[in-house]
């Protein structure tokens, strides 16, 4: 097994635990970290058409919300493989591989999704039923635990690629 794999196998592993951890009372001021996490690991299983081997993943937030910030400081540890970006309006997401959509934001998703189109841009939201509505990945909570649901057939059809391994972590609709 190559080295590689070696590190697929642990971010899986790494990505089930957190999948699996609970989001009890006292962590529910850290959703935020749980959310940046989620992100930057995203990009691991994740191919964009227009990401080549060494190039950033530019990863978008709308609005203000505590996950650009826990973001950032993940993204410097990743030094340079992930660039973070604050956007205020759907004009810009055209910048981002991935753009985050908090709760607060929620109102804006109709004009944001029908914007980005079939763009290359994976639509990562808060909110459990929008994955329903065309974004590619949305947060929920099962119990006190933090899931996602993925929409195989939105993502597909913006020509992104999904290993089977977030395949696997995810409901897939």
């Amino acid at each position: 097994m190559n080295r590689t794999n070696i590190m697929n196998i642990k971010w899986s592993v790494i990505l089930v635990i957190f999948v699996l951890l609970p989001l009890g009372s006292q962590a529910f001021g850290q959703e935020a970290k749980y959310y940046a996490l989620f992100l930057t690991k995203f990009t691991d299983y994740i191919k964009w058409p227009s990401v080549g081997t060494g190039q950033k993943v530019v990863i978008g937030v709308l609005g203000n919300s505590q996950v650009a910030t826990e973001l950032s400081q993940i993204a410097a540890a990743k030094k340079g493989q992930i660039e973070i970006m604050q956007i205020s309006q759907a004009e810009e997401a055209d910048k981002c591989h991935m753009l985050f959509l908090p709760k607060e934001q929620a109102a804006k998703f109709e004009s944001l999704n029908q914007s980005i189109g079939n763009s290359s841009i994976l639509l990562v939201t808060e909110n459990e039923d929008l994955a329903e509505k065309g974004a590619g990945i949305s947060f929920y909570l099962e119990g006190s635990k933090l899931k996602f649901k993925l929409n195989k057939a939105a993502i597909e059809s913006k020509n992104i690629k999904i290993s089977n391994s977030l395949l696997a972590l995810a409901t897939v609709l």
